[in-house]
């Protein structure tokens, strides 16, 4: 963002999966559920949602560190002594349970908890991410061939229920 002078992560969805217009609107709604968490250290920040070529596009803080998965499958989550790695794990933990805790007493389920959406900072600072996604995903188009959604070199399948997404 050149005004803000700040890195930002764009987000989209795929338009495949929107069944209707009625499903877009509720997914930007979800959205500014998001936004609408304000600021929290264990939270991603979602600043703002715009539609880009018809889709809606969501700007949220960029984190530097990656991903939870990132870490795990890079191997540097577990770099260090038994001590180090045990007090990053439980330290991680921690602040993930303080940004879930945060938003579920502003009425916010996240619905999709996994590493792929617990990101960090290259200092091991943790965050809650993709928070009016995973729960905006009820208004997506249940997906008949779930195998497309299957990363197979990660065993990672999400599917789109009409309760929400499932992975």
């Amino acid at each position: 963002h050149t005004g803000w002078n700040v890195d930002l992560a764009m987000k989209r969805p795929q338009p495949k999966r929107f069944v209707s217009r009625e499903s877009k609107a509720d997914f930007i709604r979800e959205c500014q559920a998001w936004v609408g968490l304000n600021l929290h250290p264990n939270i991603v920040s979602c600043y703002y949602i715009r539609e880009i070529d018809h889709m809606p596009t969501i700007f949220a803080e960029w984190m530097d560190g990656g991903s939870l998965k990132d870490a795990i499958r890079r191997g540097t989550l577990y770099q260090g002594s038994k001590l180090e790695q045990k007090s990053r794990l439980l330290d991680i933990a921690i602040q993930i349970a303080r940004g879930l805790a945060y938003a579920h007493k502003r009425d916010l389920i996240h619905q999709d908890i996994k590493p792929d959406n617990l990101l960090l900072t290259s200092q091991w600072d943790a965050k809650v991410g993709d928070f009016g996604l995973s729960r905006a995903k009820n208004a997506f188009q249940f997906v008949e061939d779930a195998l497309d959604e299957f990363d197979e070199a990660n065993g990672d399948l999400t599917m789109y229920l009409p309760t929400g997404g499932c992975t």
